[in-house]
């Protein structure tokens, strides 16, 4: 039960770096317009993390669904 909790705060913090990197490139007009890459290593760092949170919460959420079967 514990794990499950710790993936599903896994899964909220995935999630929250997700959605600040969503309003990072919505409010961030000069990734479309200007050719120099200054948010780029910025976007790539979030969207990596995020997606790894999102899946390392998935993980727990699975083991612990699994360890409840047996």
């Amino acid at each position: 039960m514990l794990e499950a909790f710790r993936g599903a705060i896994l899964l909220g913090i995935g999630g929250t770096i997700l959605f600040s990197l969503y309003y990072l490139i919505s409010t961030v007009t000069n990734l479309n317009t200007d050719n120099s890459p200054s948010a780029f290593p910025i976007v790539i760092t979030l969207s990596f993390t995020g997606f790894v949170t999102i899946g390392l919460g998935l993980a727990l959420i699975l083991q612990a669904g699994k360890r409840d079967k047996n």
